[in-house]
C-alpha cells in the first residue's frame, strides 16, 4: 500500500501554469525529462516532440519510460554507431528490447534515400518483431550526424508464419544493442545468463541475444 500526498502533482501544476499563463517558474519539473535532456536519447525525444507523427510519437513515450542507465547506454551506442557511419559512410544498426512485453526498437544509421532506407528499416523491424514474438516494434532511421530522419511503428498481433521462420533461421544476430562495440573497438564478453547490458533487468539470453 502507498500513501500519496495531495501535493504529489504540485510541480506539474506549476509547470503548466508557467506554460499556459506565463507564470514565473520552471517549464519542466525535475525528473526524467530534465535528466536525459543532454543525452542522445533526450535529443531524439525532443525531435519527436517537435514533429509528432504516428511512427514516432509512441516511441517517444516509451523512451521516457526507460531507466536512466538504459537511456545512457542507448545514447552511447547510438553515438558510437553514428560516428562509425560518419567515418566509413556505411550503414550501421542496433536493436534493443523495451519493457517486459517483448516490444523493441531498431535503429538504422545511414544517408540513403528514404525510398531505400524506409523499406530496409521496415524489413529489419518485421524480422526482429517476429523473432521476439512481439505485438509492437519501433524503428527509427538517423543520419550520420545522429539527427532523426524518420520512424516507423509496427503494431499488430504476432502470428506464426512458416515463411518468416525460414527467413529468421538464417538471420544473423549482429547489430543487437548488446553487441555494439565500444569506443576502443572491443566488444564485451557477456554470458547468456548475465544481466543484459541494455539495462532492461532481464537475462542476456532473453533480451538482446534474441
Amino acid at each position: 500500500m502507498i500513501q500519496l500526498g495531495d501535493d504529489i502533482s504540485a510541480d506539474l501544476d506549476i509547470a503548466m501554469m508557467v506554460r499556459r499563463e506565463g507564470a514565473p517558474g520552471p517549464r519542466t519539473p525535475d525528473g526524467i525529462l530534465t535528466r536525459v535532456r543532454g543525452t542522445r536519447v533526450g535529443k531524439i525525444v525532443k525531435e519527436i516532440e517537435s514533429r509528432p507523427d504516428p511512427g514516432t510519437i509512441n516511441l517517444g513515450f516509451n523512451l521516457l519510460m526507460l531507466a536512466e542507465d538504459a537511456v545512457v547506454n542507448l545514447s552511447n551506442a547510438i553515438d558510437t554507431m553514428a560516428q562509425q557511419s560518419a567515418i566509413d559512410s556505411c550503414h550501421h544498426d542496433l536493436t534493443m528490447p523495451m519493457g517486459e512485453s517483448g516490444e523493441g526498437l531498431t535503429v538504422h544509421c545511414n544517408s540513403a534515400p528514404i525510398s531505400v532506407a524506409g523499406p530496409k528499416l521496415e524489413k529489419h523491424c518485421l524480422m526482429r518483431k517476429y523473432r521476439a514474438r512481439a505485438t509492437r516494434w519501433y524503428g527509427i532511421c538517423i543520419a550520420p550526424d545522429a539527427s532523426l530522419r524518420f520512424g516507423i511503428n509496427l503494431d499488430f498481433t504476432w502470428e506464426p508464419n512458416p515463411k518468416m521462420d525460414e527467413v529468421i533461421s538464417a538471420y544473423p544476430g549482429h547489430g543487437s544493442f548488446a553487441n555494439m562495440s565500444g569506443p576502443d573497438g572491443r566488444r564485451p564478453k557477456i554470458g547468456r545468463n548475465d544481466p543484459c547490458p541494455c539495462g532492461s533487468g532481464r537475462k542476456f539470453k532473453k533480451c538482446c541475444l534474441l
